[in-house]
């Protein structure tokens, strides 16, 4: 208070309290990248976890189911954790459901207080983590990231009419995912290591293309093994998460026939036996003609 003021003066103090705030927020996001790792997106249909404990007086969690499944926009609807006090502290664990053919990539967990700085807590794996010393006002953030586990698709050359025997020598196209997908071109890989070929089975005659995104190919065989009739069926085959690896078995090809001359009509074996015949005699009597001319200066007259 100041001391120079004077007989009958007035002196108005007026303190402000803000009520600390009772509240903190947990929110959880999914991402899932495209098969490389890359291009992280928001992921619907996912099931994540939080379940709250009070380490310091009452906290109570609204709803008070501890998972919940993100929405379109890849996040859980938020738990509001209201606390009996200032001094009530909470820890809340986090956690994801994993999903047939995902793995989990990264995670990261952001703990905001209503004063100071936030705290990051990176996550390294989809077990349980608890985020501890939750506060009234703050906020809660975590997001998951999970890839697609790359697919496989294989098959089998083989003899139409010898199915324990593989043929080798085949060269492919594998379209996909889908009609816009990008086109491979497949060569049976023969010996080890398989390099610029696409193919991953060093085996003849089996082949074997891994590291395939999600979704339907279009597998066509352009060039058939040497000596059997090219099979240029398309055929469709769908790879996804719970169906991570598809064996299309064998798949045959029909040995060619040998061409066989026609014995009459044309220009067939009767030509060819005439012209050889025709060789034949001019070849003799040229011989003939060549030790006549040899032994005619030497005969006596």
């Amino acid at each position: 208070m100041p001391n120079n003021t004077t007989g009958g003066a007035k002196i108005v103090c007026t303190i402000t309290n803000t009520p600390f705030p009772k509240t903190a927020t947990v929110t959880l996001y999914k991402q899932v990248t495209d098969a490389n790792g890359n291009n992280p997106t928001p992921a619907s249909g996912w099931t994540l976890g939080a379940a709250t404990t009070a380490t310091t007086g009452t906290v109570t969690a609204s709803p008070t189911g501890t998972t919940a499944v993100t929405g379109a926009n890849g996040a859980t609807a938020p738990w509001t954790l209201t606390f009996g006090s200032v001094a009530s502290r909470a820890s809340v664990a986090v956690s994801e459901t994993q999903q047939t053919g995902y793995t989990f990539k990264s995670g990261i967990c952001t703990m905001t207080p209503v004063t100071g700085p936030p705290t990051t807590y990176t996550l390294t794996s989809a077990a349980v983590f608890s985020v501890p010393n939750i506060a009234g006002g703050s906020s809660v953030v975590c997001t998951y990231v999970n890839q697609p586990s790359a697919a496989t698709i294989s098959w089998q050359k083989v003899d139409s009419a010898a199915t324990a025997h593989s043929l080798s020598g085949s060269v492919w196209t594998l379209k996909g995912p889908g009609a816009s997908g990008p086109t491979l071109t497949v060569s049976d890989c023969v010996a080890t290591p398989c390099t610029s070929t696409n193919d991953t089975d060093s085996r003849a005659g089996f082949l074997s293309v891994a590291g395939l995104a999600w979704g339907t190919y279009t597998l066509t065989e352009t060039r058939a093994p040497a000596g059997y009739v090219l099979d240029s069926t398309p055929r469709t085959v769908t790879v996804s998460g719970t169906a991570l690896t598809v064996n299309l078995g064998a798949i045959k090809n029909t040995q060619q026939s040998v061409p066989v001359i026609p014995l009459t009509g044309g220009f067939g074996a009767d030509a060819y036996l005439i012209a050889g015949g025709l060789s034949t005699a001019i070849a003799l009597g040229l011989v003939s003609l060549h030790f006549w001319r040899r032994r005619r200066p030497s005969e006596t007259p």
